[in-house]
């Protein structure tokens, strides 16, 4: 009915191997007497669970706390399960609430000894539903509990489930009633191992914790589930007739495999990690030289860019001694022309005091004439050699001197004056003359 594995890490010699490794084993298995419930729990597990009764612990970090016997002079815990334990462990493997689901089933062994021991290790779990509880579970025991009790915690989950106006999981019903059974833990501080893989030491009386909260279990007061006991009868009875195998001898050839079985897992698992292993030293090393030499393109690529970079420093540099001559040149250039209208500022208010003066001869001439009153006329001259004279430019707004009537003047006796007043613009110019008649 079963047999062992066929694997790519498993040769026909690793079979012969293994079977002369096993044989204290299977002479064990095969004069050791059994109770009926141990024959019993082997025919309805593979049917319920599809494994087999090793496999619902063996791989689930689950150990049954049994007592060690010799076989072929090594110590180990004895493999033939005691009756209670057996009878205990049948009613919750046909427990409807548990679907048939080795995974479940483990997770509520596991509380209940997690309860027991006050296991405060994280707790990795594996959800076999499609809810969204057991994860959040799973996350809340993520990290070790040291400041914390397992109830705690379960609480915490608990209340984010009320604060989202959910109800109640029924995963979460039987672990609460699973703390009700338990109680009070038999140790104060937990002094088990620290690793969370490693398995859980489970007893009889764990397994009849587990089935005494589902016999509580109740809906708006009323028992959802029967007795465990009694659900365990009632699948007995309808399927009877298919429990296999169906005689004793048979149960002993399925038990010799299955062990042998059990033992080559473990060296597969033990090939396959070092396999493992060793491809991911392979790849690592691949992965090393992979990096090297990414290593020396990115140390190329750097040092390119430093060189381009003390190539752009150097231009910069050039740059900034451009713009600082540039700059100075522009400085002196607006200093030069500062001086020029300072320059041409000091020549304005020369040429200006110039006119005024020039302005008050002729008013004092006219004056002494007696003309004072009455605007002048001033002919040109005629005199056919020029006169001594004085030309004077300057730029003022608006310059207009033009006598308005010719007065009479006695040109013999006055000086021949000559004024004259010119506006080009932009630039007014005003020229001055004053000379005298022959």
């Amino acid at each position: 009915m079963i047999d062992l594995v066929v694997d790519p890490l498993w040769q026909a010699a690793d079979t012969v191997t293994l079977k002369a490794n096993t044989q204290a084993l299977v002479d064990f298995l095969a004069r050791t007497k059994r109770g009926p419930e141990f024959d019993q729990l082997w025919r309805i597990v593979p049917r319920f669970m599809h494994c087999l009764p090793p496999e619902l612990f063996d791989g689930r970090r689950l150990v049954y706390d049994a007592e060690n016997v010799s076989i072929g002079g090594t110590e180990v815990r004895n493999p033939i399960w005691p009756g209670g334990f057996c009878k205990a462990l049948r009613g919750l493997v046909t427990h409807p609430f548990f679907r048939r689901s080795p995974r479940m089933l483990a997770i509520a062994v596991q509380y209940a000894v997690k309860l027991r021991t006050n296991d405060r290790r994280r707790w990795p779990i594996e959800d076999p539903t499609t809810g969204t509880f057991i994860n959040n579970l799973a996350t809340a025991f993520g990290n070790a509990h040291h400041d914390g009790t397992t109830q705690e915690i379960h609480k915490e989950v608990r209340r984010a489930v009320k604060a989202q106006g959910k109800d109640m999981p029924l995963v979460s019903i039987v672990l609460r009633e699973i703390e009700n059974a338990v109680g009070t833990p038999t140790e104060e501080d937990f002094t088990g191992s620290v690793d969370p893989f490693d398995p859980y030491l489970v007893t009889v009386t764990d397994i009849k914790k587990v089935a005494t909260a589902l016999d509580n279990v109740k809906s708006c007061g009323v028992t959802v589930y029967n007795e465990s006991d009694y659900v365990f009868t009632s699948v007995k009875s309808a399927l009877h007739s298919n429990d296999l195998p169906h005689k004793v001898s048979g149960v002993t050839d399925v038990l010799q495999v299955a062990y042998q079985r059990i033992a080559q897992s473990k060296i597969l698992r033990e090939r396959r990690a070092a396999a493992n292993a060793a491809a991911n030293s392979s790849s690592q090393a691949a992965g090393l030289e992979n990096e090297n030499i990414m290593l020396g393109n990115v140390a190329d690529a750097l040092r390119d860019e430093n060189d381009n970079l003390k190539r752009n420093v150097a231009e910069l540099q050039r740059l900034r001694e451009l713009d600082a001559a540039e700059l100075q040149r522009r400085e002196l250039d607006a200093a030069e022309l500062q001086r020029l209208r300072q320059v041409d500022a000091a020549e304005m208010d020369r040429l200006r005091e110039e006119l005024e003066r020039a302005k008050a001869v002729i008013s004092s001439r006219a004056q002494e004439e007696g003309h004072d009153d009455q605007p002048m006329d001033f002919p040109p001259s005629k005199s056919p050699s020029p006169q001594p004279s004085h030309s004077l430019g300057f730029r003022t707004p608006s310059l207009s001197v033009a006598p308005s009537s010719p007065p009479v003047v006695d040109l013999e006796q006055l000086h021949a004056t000559t004024v004259r007043v010119e506006i080009d613009d932009p630039i007014p110019v005003v020229q001055i003359r004053v000379g005298q008649e022959a």
